[in-house]
């Protein structure tokens, strides 16, 4: 189980290098939430 967890991480990661505006995307999403609560 810790093996998927690693992976799913390390997946993670190199889709956030390789696509930083998706973090971004997502970032924005939750600011724009929290602002609006």
């Amino acid at each position: 189980m810790e093996k998927v967890e690693k992976r799913l991480t390390d997946l993670s990661g190199a889709l956030a290098h390789n696509y930083p505006e998706i973090k971004l995307h997502f970032i924005l999403q939750d600011f724009v939430y929290l602002r609006n609560i």
